[in-house]
């Protein structure tokens, strides 16, 4: 006669037991119908935790009665759609959103069609003017005649060979100035010029177009203007050379 643990008599013993052999049999045949745990704690009136319990105890002592775990079905990949070569090169959110599948799919979708990851996406190109506009423009001032951003303006600095106007400062007498060569000018010219910039990029060129700091005409989109052409066209824009005269003293404190 076999001997029977002091606790596993203390619990065939206990009143009210309960996982009488009618109940581990209704366990089992539940788990062998793929039921979850939660599932099979509100039929058998229970808590999950109990049945979970159960389960691991009929598994360490290897009770024939348990259904051996069946591995879960493999998923099928989402097959390539018929059209996603014309729209490939959208952005991975795109496509997510046309096709509603995940960024893995889209990335595989791109694969299986021979798309490499640097032709995602087509770079933008180098403007044909760029070159000769770029060494007189700062940053800013590139970033509104472009409509770019920094990275791609950087890059078409090392693509097109030429670089940004950039500002030196210099310390004079303990104060810091801008040098020499990026001061405003303050001609009647070059403050027409200055005006006209709000609604184009203006610079100072020779009589032949080519770019020049100290070029006597002006370049304004097609147009080579002289200096009396250039204010002309900023007075009839709108622009007054004395205008700050006539700001009442009070706001000018």
């Amino acid at each position: 006669m076999r001997a029977v643990p002091r606790r596993e008599a203390s619990v065939m013993a206990r009143p009210g037991n309960t996982w009488p052999e009618e109940r581990v049999a209704q366990l089992c045949a539940m788990l062998a119908a793929r039921k979850s745990f939660s599932q099979i704690a509100d039929a058998m009136g229970i808590s999950k935790r109990a049945v979970d319990g159960r389960v691991k105890r009929l598994r360490a002592s290897a009770d024939p009665r348990l259904p051996v775990d069946r591995p879960l079905p493999k998923r099928i990949p989402i097959s390539l759609p018929a059209d996603f070569a014309e729209h490939a090169h959208q952005t991975s959110v795109a496509l997510q959103l046309r096709y509603n599948v995940g960024r893995s799919t889209i990335q595989r979708f791109r694969h299986e069609i021979g798309m490499q990851s640097r032709t995602y996406f087509k770079a933008k190109p180098v403007p044909e003017n760029f070159a000769n506009l770029a060494p007189t423009l700062t940053l800013p001032e590139a970033r509104e005649v472009f409509g770019a951003g920094d990275e791609l303006l950087r890059r078409w600095e090392a693509l097109a060979g030429v670089k940004l106007r950039r500002r030196r400062l210099v310390i004079t007498s303990g104060r810091l100035k801008m040098d020499r060569d990026n001061r405003r000018d303050m001609s009647r010219a070059g403050l027409a010029a200055d005006y006209l910039r709000r609604f184009g990029p203006v610079f100072r060129c020779d009589a032949q177009g080519k770019l020049s700091d100290k070029g006597t005409h002006w370049a304004r989109g097609r147009h080579i203007l002289t200096g009396d052409e250039i204010i002309d066209r900023a007075e009839r824009n709108g622009w007054r050379e004395h205008a700050w005269k006539e700001i009442p003293c009070s706001l000018q404190m």
